[in-house]
């Protein structure tokens, strides 16, 4: 029975003991080595490193020669990587969550799901951020990136390095088909000891799955070397944990330890977890896990570049992976370059027959040279013009290699077009391959990680963030059983759509939703509001520049206007202050007129459309025809003013294709009324509900 475990169960184990895991562990470190030596080259040329070995250009005698990284692989990994920022985190809500449920208000949980989920990440914070860069970061670098969880209820996940996660060959990147998962990392002293602190700490961690007499050996035998013998008494550093010493947490080296996850060929699949030190002379576990988890996906939250030639974790290979030995060309290309400017400064000579075996000094005076006699000088320069050329060519290949990862070159292309269709079609054009690689990003990173932070934050018996979640749930109206009832399935997605990747694209999809959309009577106009605020602001500009939802603009000037539309509505006639609120006055008056048209257009008269479906006719009354007669002119009155203020154009446009909406209907309304008074027919306001049907043809 493993430590820990319950009494009387036996489990069933693929890895019998810690040094069987040990050995599993240093066949996968042998198996990655080739692997680790491309990653530490990537990483070196993206932080900087030389282009030319140090060593091997001192060896030939060439150390004044060019060596420096120009930062190309750099700049272009941070190109990279600014789309998947923007796509995840600059949109209105990080999440799209919808409640698949028959209830009206389905879609309003959803909001409400998302909203707190976005309170959960400002709680998380600078943190989530840090996290995010060095996830995104691996992704794009080396292609498979990351998150894991630090126990089982925690919903903030910790970046774990790609470089340090160890993989069987022939894995699958489906997480659901993981057999085996190694990682490397390091344990200070103050973590361990905090599992052994006391005997009540002991015996929490010994039922949780730790070996107390392993850690407090792994600590002795991590202790500095100098005072090695002293500190291999544990009562001794007992001692210093005891009077909280700062030895312990700061002069004691680090652990270097492995944790390994297994699953079970028995027991359904479940996961194992074994924590043991990388040296052999820690004998056991640290940890072995008494409860298996049931599946991978709890535990990571993996993110890939692309697919790989065979859909294989090891077959992936990220940007900086694929452009690494072109980076390479560039880099040295630069520095030859820069070498041969430097030739071009030197002055060239040749010694004549007399002149002296040993090379004269050349004597200096300030700006005067002095050479001695046999000395020829060469008008002799190296040619930069092709070195030039061939840079130029390599810069417009890049560029258009890279297009997906930037918009610099689309911005340039569409800057020197000749037409607004052609720059249209070219930042169409350009955008295909970025929405294709972004779909695929946003489906992983919905499904793997937003999925399993919203199943921890609605565990009832969670953590403070899952209790503050359920809280601010419940606050904003959401029924606690859509949180609990496991039978109402929820579908989570990242908030932002595969046209995010590219900021020219939705500058154009910002405004042609707000000029042909948002006039629309069905529009959703808050959600296109928060769409454009978070193009041109980033998302932290929605809370800045809108009001919270619920809450209108001016809301003086709102009530102002819906008391006019009491007087209106009964004919009294009303004049329009030059220093009103006229984009809010505007509004107001339009909802009113805009549910009458809706009324109006709900009825059908059987007569005009035979086999149709007979619906009862909506009763308009007198009144909704004074509104509309008395009404239309003040809103006119209104956008005049509105007109005149250029700052108010996109608005202007937008409240006029309303109220133009309006006043179809209701010219259609007093035509069908005109037509029945003439033919001698007593007119009936329920009438009014055909007139915009119209005869069928």
């Amino acid at each position: 029975m493993p430590f820990g475990g319950p009494t009387g169960v036996t489990v069933d184990r693929r890895i019998s003991d810690c040094s069987q895991a040990r050995e599993l562990f240093v066949r996968l470190q042998r198996e990655n080595q080739q692997r680790a030596l491309s990653y530490s080259q990537i990483r070196n040329q993206i932080e900087g490193g030389q282009p030319f070995d140090p060593a091997v250009l001192r060896r030939n005698g060439e150390s004044g020669r060019t060596n420096c990284n120009f930062n190309d692989a750099r700049a272009a990994l941070k190109r990279a990587i600014l789309p998947y920022f923007k796509m995840v985190n600059e949109v209105p809500r990080k999440m799209a969550i919808t409640v698949h449920s028959k209830a009206p208000q389905a879609y309003d949980w959803g909001i409400i799901m998302a909203e707190a989920a976005d309170r959960f990440f400002d709680d998380w914070g600078a943190d989530y951020f840090l996290q995010f860069e060095g996830f995104i970061t691996d992704m794009v670098s080396f292609g498979p990136a990351y998150f894991m969880w630090p126990d089982d209820i925690s919903p903030r996940a910790k970046w774990a390095q790609t470089v340090q996660i160890l993989f069987p060959k022939r894995t699958k990147a489906n997480v659901d088909d993981w057999e085996l998962v190694a990682l490397r990392r390091e344990m200070t002293a103050d973590q361990l000891i905090s599992k052994v602190r006391d005997d009540k700490g002991t015996a929490l961690s010994k039922k949780s799955g730790w070996n107390p007499d392993m850690i407090k050996k792994a600590i002795a035998l991590a202790a500095p070397q100098v005072v090695q013998s002293r500190l291999l008494d544990p009562n001794f550093w007992q001692d210093l944990v005891v009077a909280n010493d700062l030895v312990i947490g700061g002069v004691w080296p680090p652990i270097a330890v492995v944790d390994v996850w297994a699953k079970q060929e028995s027991d359904q699949g479940k996961i194992c977890h074994y924590i043991f030190t990388e040296k052999s002379d820690v004998g056991d576990y640290l940890y072995d896990s008494p409860e298996p988890v049931d599946e991978f996906r709890k535990l990571f939250a993996p993110v890939f570049y692309d697919v790989g030639s065979n859909g294989l974790i090891h077959a992936i290979k990220g940007f900086g992976v694929m452009n690494y030995y072109y980076a390479t060309v560039i880099n040295r290309m630069k520095c030859k370059a820069a070498d041969a400017v430097g030739l071009t400064m030197g002055l060239n000579f040749t010694k004549d027959d007399d002149a002296p075996e040993e090379s004269p000094p050349v004597q200096n005076y300030s700006f005067l040279n002095i050479f001695p006699k046999g000395l020829n000088q060469l008008n002799i320069y190296p040619q930069l013009q092709p070195a030039m050329e061939l840079m130029k060519v390599l810069q417009q290949n890049q560029n258009e290699n890279n297009y997906g990862y930037s918009d610099e070159g689309t911005q340039q292309n569409i800057a020197s077009t000749d037409t607004k269709g052609q720059a249209d079609l070219i930042a169409s054009i350009s955008s295909e391959g970025t929405s294709s690689q972004a779909a695929i990003f946003l489906s992983q990173f919905g499904q793997n990680f937003f999925t399993e932070i919203i199943r921890r934050l609605c565990l009832k018996r969670g953590d403070p963030d899952a209790k503050k979640f359920r809280r601010r749930c419940l606050a904003l109206g959401l029924p606690e059983e859509v949180l609990d009832d496991p039978k109402i399935e929820k579908t989570i997605k990242c908030g932002a759509s595969p046209s995010m990747a590219s900021p020219a694209v939705r500058g154009r999809i910002a405004q042609q939703l707000m000029t042909t959309v948002y006039p629309l009577p069905g529009a959703n106009r808050r959600a296109i509001e928060e769409f454009n605020v978070a193009n041109l602001t980033g998302a932290e500009g929605v809370s800045t520049f809108l009001l919270p939802i619920g809450v209108d603009s001016d809301p003086r000037a709102r009530r102002e206007a819906m008391m006019e539309n009491v007087d209106l509505s009964t004919g009294i006639p009303l004049p329009v202050d030059p220093s009103d609120a006229h984009a809010e006055h505007a509004d107001e008056h339009l909802k009113p007129l805009e549910a009458i048209v809706q009324q109006a257009q709900q009825g059908m008269n059987p007569q005009q459309n035979p086999g149709q479906p007979v619906n009862p006719p909506a009763q308009l009354s007198p009144d909704h025809l004074t509104a509309l007669q008395f009404t239309i002119p003040h809103i006119q009155a209104h956008l005049q003013y509105l007109q005149s203020d250029p700052t108010k154009a996109p608005l202007f446009k937008q409240l006029t294709a309303r109220l133009t909406n309006v006043v179809n209907v209701a010219r259609g309304l007093m035509s069908r009324l005109a037509r029945a008074g003439k033919n001698g027919q007593q007119v009936d306001p329920s009438i009014m509900a055909t007139a915009i049907q119209g005869p069928r043809q």
